[in-house]
């Protein structure tokens, strides 16, 4: 970025968008430095990580192994858990905004039923309540 970092990572989002456009929604999510990738088989896991390797290289994007989880039963992931039985709420995030809803104030209010908003598909007749 040529003058501060403060926007840098809508830019970095769009590049990452783009570079992975090909993969997006058939095998990778990609949300900001956040590559999730997902694979029906263990067969099929290796050549698509390979892939993904592959363009971050391409791209001159480096990968920090540390940071990867591999074959693990569930992932958190911006809020969720996934696991083989589908997506969830990631538990300790609803227990945050309960405990806020105790604190919340008419000022917070609108702020409280954005986030939760975020969640509403796991809450029954959301748009009711």
């Amino acid at each position: 970025m040529p003058l501060e970092l403060s926007n840098a990572p809508a830019p970095f989002q769009e590049v990452m968008n783009e570079i992975f456009r090909p993969l997006v929604r058939h095998f990778v999510l990609v949300f900001v430095d956040g590559i999730l990738m997902y694979c029906a088989d263990r067969n099929s896991y290796l050549t698509q990580f390979c892939v993904v390797l592959q363009v971050d290289s391409d791209h001159k994007f480096f990968v920090k192994l540390s940071k990867y989880s591999f074959d693990v039963p569930l992932v958190d992931y911006l809020g969720h858990v996934i696991s083989s039985l589908g997506l969830t709420a990631d538990p300790s995030k609803l227990q945050a905004m309960a405990d806020w809803l105790t604190l919340c104030s008419l000022s917070t209010f609108p702020s409280f039923l954005v986030s939760w908003g975020y969640y509403r598909r796991y809450v029954r007749h959301y748009a009711t309540i």
